[in-house]
């Protein structure tokens, strides 16, 4: 897993960290290690790049 940058907010408990993984597990495991769930509520989200996205959209075929 790589961190690819982190951001807090500074006005309140968040911390923000932008991170690669091969797989949610390895996410999940980081976030229970870091321990930040111990002063923090932990989301984790699963997202692509617009780009990314675009190009999915674009093999879709059309509905109507």
């Amino acid at each position: 897993m790589k961190v690819n940058a982190t951001y807090v907010p500074m006005n309140n408990h968040m911390v923000f960290a932008a991170v690669e993984a091969d797989d949610m597990k390895t996410v999940r495991e980081f976030a229970f290690q870091s321990r930040l769930g111990q002063w923090n509520t932990i989301d984790i989200y699963q997202v692509s790049t617009l780009e990314e996205a675009l190009t999915k959209v674009n093999e879709l075929p059309t509905i109507y």
